[in-house]
C-alpha cells in the first residue's frame, strides 16, 4: 500500500444488497444468476470530471439484476436495493417497456428490499442486534395499466 493511500479514511462500504437477495434465492433453491453489470468510463470520458467514481452499473433491460431459473413456474426478474429506494425502483420498472414484455413474455417479476430492523431480546425489549430482513414485492401487468378510464 503507497503512502498515499494509507492517509485516505476509508469509506464505509455500502451493503451488498445483490449479494444478500442472491443468496436468500439461493437458499430457496432457485438457480439464480447476477445479470447486473459495472461499466467502466474510459480517463478521457468528460462525464467524469468532477464525479465520484467513474461508471455506473447497467442492469439488464434497465430494471433486471438477477435472474432465476424456476423450472415449471418460468423465468423470474429480481430488481434488488434498499427497503429506501423501494418505491423508486419500482417506479423505475414500471416505466421500462421491457418489463412490461418480460411479463407477458411469461416471465414474473420481483422487487427484493433489504433494511436493518432491531431484534429484539426474549422479554420483548429492544435489544443492540441487528439483521438484515428482505422484503418480497410482485409486480404484475396489472401494475403497468394506466389508472382510470381511457
Amino acid at each position: 500500500m503507497s503512502p498515499e493511500q494509507m492517509d485516505k479514511p476509508k469509506r464505509a462500504k455500502m451493503p451488498a444488497y445483490t449479494q444478500f437477495t442472491l443468496k436468500a434465492l439461493r437458499e430457496l433453491g432457485y438457480e439464480a444468476e447476477v445479470v447486473e453489470k459495472w461499466i467502466q468510463w474510459g480517463q478521457g470520458d468528460k462525464r467524469v470530471k468532477g464525479k465520484g467514481r467513474p461508471g455506473f452499473r447497467k442492469d439488464l433491460f434497465n430494471f433486471i439484476d438477477i435472474v432465476c431459473l424456476c423450472g415449471k413456474k418460468g423465468l423470474l426478474a429480481v430488481q434488488s436495493t434498499s427497503d429506501g429506494y423501494r418505491l423508486d425502483h419500482r417506479k423505475k420498472i414500471l416505466a421500462e417497456p421491457r418489463a412490461l414484455l418480460w411479463l407477458k413474455s411469461g416471465g414474473k417479476i420481483s422487487l427484493c428490499t433489504w433494511k436493518k430492523e432491531t431484534v429484539l431480546k426474549q422479554d420483548g425489549t429492544k435489544g443492540k442486534a441487528q439483521r438484515w430482513k428482505e422484503r418480497w414485492d410482485m409486480i404484475r401487468i396489472g401494475d403497468f395499466e394506466p389508472k382510470g378510464g381511457a
